[in-house]
Formats: C-alpha cells, sequence, structure tokens
C-alpha cells in the first residue's frame, strides 16, 4: 500500500509539473520558518531558514530582491525518505541561507532532507535575469 501511495504522490507532482509547463518557477520564497534545526550561525555572518527552489535543477536564486548565479550548477536533488520511508516532493529543498558577505551567499541543506549532492551552494550577486525552467 506504501508504494502505491508513493507512486500516486509522485504521479501528482509530475503531473502539476507538467500541467504548469514548468515554464517558470513559482514566486520566490524568501525565507520560511522551518520546524528542523539547522546549521548555527557564525557572530559574523546572517543566516535565516530558506527554501531553495530546484525544480528546474539549481543555477539561480533571488534573494532579497537580487539575482544570484551558483558557481556550480547542480540537477535537482534526490530527496530522503522520510520516518514512515515516503518521499515528498514539492520542488524545493530546506535549508539555511546564510550572508557571507555582500558578493557571497551559501546555502546549506538541512541534515537528512537530500541525498548526495549538494550540501551546500555558493552563489554570487548577477546581473543576468534568471531564466525561466527549461
Amino acid at each position: 500500500m506504501g508504494d502505491v501511495v508513493r507512486v500516486r504522490y509522485f504521479a501528482i507532482a509530475v503531473g502539476v509539473a507538467f500541467a504548469a509547463g514548468c515554464t517558470q518557477p513559482p514566486e520566490v520564497v524568501e525565507a520560511i520558518p522551518l520546524t528542523g534545526s539547522g546549521p548555527v550561525p557564525t557572530a559574523e555572518a546572517k543566516s535565516a531558514p530558506f527554501r531553495l527552489y530546484t525544480h528546474c535543477d539549481i543555477r539561480f536564486v533571488r534573494y532579497n530582491g537580487q539575482a544570484w548565479a551558483a558557481e556550480r550548477e547542480y540537477p535537482d536533488p534526490t530527496r530522503a525518505p522520510g520516518p514512515d520511508g515516503s518521499t515528498a516532493y514539492d520542488g524545493y529543498i530546506s535549508g539555511r541561507m546564510v550572508e557571507v558577505d555582500e558578493r557571497t551567499l551559501r546555502f546549506v541543506t538541512d541534515p537528512g532532507f537530500i541525498i548526495g549532492e549538494p550540501a551546500e551552494v555558493v552563489f554570487h550577486p548577477t546581473t543576468a535575469e534568471i531564466p525561466l525552467c527549461a
């Protein structure tokens, strides 16, 4: 029964993405409070809970009204199964955005949220327009 439910949720997520045409990410969510714990911020850097849009891969982010480009692009990460063995997918990964300095952001994924890379992504400001989903 659990496998059937997982397949249904996956099919629904794929259907929604297909119906949306994957032409544009949803409105940018700047910072959402999380219930899980994350890395402890240092006194020198600002850190905030953040949900990073990854459905169209990890290339750009809009943060505090500024467009940022990833130093390295990553494919949409594989989500880790939860305690009940199911995997939820909404196109985002949870973590913390750290403002290292005015030219560097570092997104750190919440432990156990994804399988494999990236554990963190470094972003720098860009004047490029964030493209639509390919």
